[in-house]
C-alpha cells in the first residue's frame, strides 16, 4: 500500500511460544553471563611473566583514588574505577578499595581483637582477593592464609604502600574505618 510518496508495507509475524522462550532465554544467558563477567575487561594492561608470584608486585598508592603497580618491571598507574573498585552506583571506591587501602595504612596486614570484626570483613576481603586475580589475571590468592602460625590476620602476599594522606587511618582499628565508610555509604558494593 502506497500513500503519497511514503511506502507502507505490513508484515505478520507468527512466534512460537517455544520461539519466545527460546529468545528471552537466550537475552537472559547474555545478561548473566556479561553480570558473571562483571568488570573482567579491567585487566592489567601488560602481559604479567610466567611464573610471577604475588610476591612479585608492589601496590604504592599515589592518594586516596590512585595506585602505581609495578611488577617484574611492569609498571602502571591507574585508579580504582580503572581496576574495577568502584561502587557502580555512585562511582566512588568501594569496599573492597577501603579495605585495601585500609591495608596499605596497615603494611598489608589487619589483625583482629575482635571476632565481630573478622566476620564483617570476612566477604570483602574475599572480593578483593578476586577482583586483584581477575585483574591480574593471576589464578593464586593474593592473602597468606588468616591462620599462618600463630598469627591471625589478613596479610597479602605482595607489597603494599600507604600515601602521605594516610593520616586519617593511623591509630585507627581497621573496623572502625569501615564502620565509618558504612556509615556514610548507602551501598555496602
Amino acid at each position: 500500500e502506497q500513500t503519497g510518496d511514503v511506502p507502507y508495507y505490513y508484515f505478520v509475524v507468527f512466534i512460537t511460544p517455544d520461539d519466545l522462550r527460546a529468545r528471552i532465554e537466550g537475552y537472559r544467558s547474555e545478561a548473566d553471563s556479561e553480570k558473571e563477567r562483571g568488570d573482567s575487561k579491567k585487566k592489567f594492561p601488560h602481559k604479567i611473566p610466567a611464573g610471577a608470584r604475588w610476591e612479585n608486585f608492589t601496590i604504592r598508592f599515589l592518594d586516596d583514588e590512585k595506585v602505581y603497580i609495578e611488577v617484574l618491571g611492569l609498571k602502571h598507574q591507574i585508579d580504582f574505577v580503572g581496576m574495577g573498585f568502584a561502587n557502580k552506583k555512585n562511582w566512588k571506591p568501594n569496599l573492597q578499595w577501603v579495605f585495601l587501602r585500609m591495608l596499605s595504612a596497615n603494611n598489608g596486614r589487619i589483625g583482629w581483637d575482635t571476632s565481630e570484626a573478622t566476620d564483617k570483613l570476612k566477604q570483602h576481603k574475599a572480593r578483593l582477593a578476586k577482583g586483584l586475580q581477575a585483574y591480574f589475571g593471576m589464578d593464586a590468592d593474593p592473602f597468606h592464609p588468616y591462620r599462618d602460625g600463630t598469627e591471625t590476620s589478613y596479610r597479602v602476599k605482595f607489597t603494599i604502600f600507604g600515601n602521605d594522606s594516610k593520616e586519617e587511618y593511623e591509630n585507627e582499628q581497621p573496623h572502625r574505618i569501615l564502620d565509618w565508610y558504612l556509615e556514610g555509604s548507602e551501598s555496602t558494593d
